[in-house]
């Protein structure tokens, strides 16, 4: 195809783009010789001298010449723009020197025209954008679309694994709390970590409420009464130990020991058993009492 015969079927092209679209219009209108995609292209993109362009669809490259050239070029039919029938020549040498200039410079790109085809579909070359106007091509949406899926799941099951993870931290840290005496009982040395956190626990789970003691005069003689109560921290039944009351001195030596013994031998789950015990006369000096569980 020579360069007059192209510039006249692209001055035709764009006549017929023109009428369709009802006036003039920016864009030119462009067809590959080698597959006859169309295409439509900015003047500015072509430039007064011309400019080689690629196929989307099967990669060929041609020369287009200026937008002035092909407006001044006659159509098939025979026309010829009377005002500019006599540089339309000049033009035309002009061009074709151009065009061996200009073949060592990269194809420009050109954005193919969308018009559905007969049966209503687009092809796939006619999906394709162009680079110039920054808009993504079909397959890098859909890229795009799919990684943000995959992202939003991954996020997704990132957090639930969170969720999971907290939900069983949690339960653990309740069961801990709830069975705080079953497990010291089985595990003796987790006592210690308990009562650093401020929870109560006893190996064997009973304890002793800190008693009260006050000192009496009954018939003229000094007595101690020691108010207590035994509890069970676990959830099953114990047997009840004796409990060994002694009284100190300043320095803190024991001045006297005696033992309490229960009013019932065993004592119920989270159970608790209040006793009484009196001591009289005792040693003018003691001003301490302490108190432990002890076997019998």
């Amino acid at each position: 195809m020579n360069l007059e015969s192209e510039l006249c079927r692209l001055k035709a092209e764009n006549r017929h783009f023109d009428r369709a679209n009802g006036g003039s219009v920016t864009d030119l209108v462009i067809t590959c010789p080698e597959c006859g995609t169309s295409y439509k292209a900015d003047p500015k993109a072509i430039g007064p001298n011309g400019r080689t362009v690629r196929c989307a669809n099967c990669q060929a490259t041609w020369f287009v010449p200026a937008p002035d050239i092909i407006a001044k070029t006659k159509t098939p039919s025979g026309e010829m723009k009377t005002a500019a029938a006599e540089g339309a020549g000049q033009d035309m040498a002009d061009a074709i020197a151009l065009k061996d200039d200009l073949q060592s410079e990269e194809p420009a790109l050109v954005t193919p025209l969308k018009a559905p085809k007969p049966d209503g579909r687009l092809q796939a070359s006619e999906i394709q954008s162009s680079s110039s106007d920054g808009v993504k091509g079909a397959d890098v949406m859909l890229r795009d679309q799919a990684d943000a899926v995959r992202l939003k799941r991954r996020k997704r099951t990132i957090r639930l694994i969170w969720i999971i993870t907290a939900l069983l931290s949690l339960a653990a840290i309740v069961t801990a709390y709830l069975n705080r005496q079953e497990i010291v009982n089985r595990y003796p040395q987790a006592a210690s970590l308990y009562q650093s956190l401020g929870l109560e626990v006893r190996e064997g789970g009973l304890t002793i409420d800190p008693p009260t003691a006050k000192t009496t005069l009954i018939e003229g003689r000094p007595v101690i009464r020691i108010e207590g109560a035994l509890r069970n921290l676990s959830k099953e039944p114990v047997d009840l130990p004796l409990i060994e009351m002694t009284l100190h001195d300043p320095s803190g030596a024991e001045r006297v020991q005696w033992f309490v013994e229960p009013a019932q031998t065993r004592l119920s789950a989270q159970g608790r058993l209040p006793f009484v015990t009196e001591y009289a006369d005792p040693p003018s000096d003691v001003i301490s009492l302490r108190y432990r569980l002890v076997s019998p």
